[in-house]
């Protein structure tokens, strides 16, 4: 005969080692914002720079999205791994993904008064000149359509891939 604390242990002891549903959507829902949030940070800083050096406006918006698309591809990437290899636990994990979003969005509030102190004399004129350039030619608009449903679509495979 078992002791049924022995059973209520192992009950527990399998409960514990499971991996929780709602756990794994939060871990992924603030992972997912929290790196786009890091992705568009960079892609605004990136933007600001250039437009602090006159660069060409399509260089900008290629290398921008490049940028942005990269960042979340490696963010879930890096997410992926620690889910299946790491010994942290998913509580901990979903800790960390809260984390990172609260502290993208901190830094998305700071970085356009960093950046007002930091501006130069051809920075409005340049940022006029690149919207002005988006407005003119719509297939450079478009880049940021196609990006983000090619970034879903190979995210998608790359779950799919790993999902067990």
């Amino acid at each position: 005969m078992l002791d049924s604390n022995f059973d209520n242990s192992l009950k527990t002891e399998s409960k514990s080692t499971e991996k929780n549903p709602i756990l794994l959507i939060g871990i992924g829902i603030f992972a997912w914002l929290g790196i786009g949030s890091i992705a568009f940070l960079f892609e605004r800083i990136l933007k600001d720079i250039c437009f602090n050096f006159s660069v060409n406006p399509k260089f900008i918006e290629w290398v921008s999205e490049l940028t942005s698309f990269s960042i979340q591809l490696i963010g879930i990437l890096l997410l992926l791994k620690i889910i299946k290899t790491s010994r942290v636990s998913d509580l901990n994990i979903f800790k960390y993904s809260f984390f990172l979003l609260i502290t993208a969005q901190v830094l998305q509030f700071i970085q356009p008064i960093i950046n007002n102190k930091l501006r130069a004399d051809v920075y409005l004129n340049n940022s006029s000149n690149y919207y002005e350039f988006l407005k003119e030619n719509p297939f450079y608009n478009s880049i940021y359509v196609f990006s983000g449903l090619i970034l879903y679509l190979v995210i998608g495979i790359i779950i799919y891939k790993n999902r067990k």
